[in-house]
């Protein structure tokens, strides 16, 4: 093969691998859902003051919802877990609050009274949650289904519509 040949094929392997790689790291950075990655044990806080374990509710689905006391969009939320548990009875809801430097079980119970809210209710004391969830932002929904995989994870308010779509096979 002659150099220039040589030269010019080199440099269209480079530019499709290129190519290639650029498209993985785009699809893998934007991938806000993170289907099959089997969620993490953590303790956290009830407003009676004792620790759970979300290991204890292995083999129903858990939906987690961070939120703050203060939060006006966690309310609007709320308000969308209340239809997804008429539509999933079966799911075990724990809302989590994030702002445990600022928030105390006092709060966090008014907010869940102002909301007309009837599930579970944590702080995250340990910041275990935050951490080991690398949680960015109030208003995250992580949906883990019965086999303990985290199926659904959004950064935003979550529709009911969303929630239902993952937990149907469930």
């Amino acid at each position: 093969m002659k150099k220039k040949q040589k030269t010019k094929l080199f440099t269209i392997i480079g530019i499709i691998a290129v190519i290639l790689l650029s498209g993985i790291v785009f699809i893998v950075s934007n991938n806000e859902e993170i289907p099959f990655q089997t969620y993490t044990d953590i303790i956290l806080t009830t407003l009676d003051n004792q620790n759970i374990r979300l290991s204890e509710y292995e083999g129903k689905p858990i939906i987690l919802q961070t939120m703050a006391s203060w939060c006006t969009s966690c309310l609007l939320q709320a308000e969308e877990l209340k239809k997804v548990q008429k539509i999933h009875p079966e799911a075990v809801i724990i809302s989590v609050d994030i702002d445990t430097r600022r928030d105390t079980i006092t709060t966090v119970n008014s907010f869940k009274e102002q909301a007309q809210a009837n599930w579970l209710f944590t702080l995250d004391s340990l910041n275990e949650f935050v951490t080991k969830y690398n949680i960015q932002s109030l208003d995250t929904t992580i949906v883990i289904n019965k086999k303990g995989e985290i199926i659904l994870r959004d950064d935003k308010i979550t529709s009911v519509n969303t929630i239902n779509e993952v937990l149907k096979n469930e």
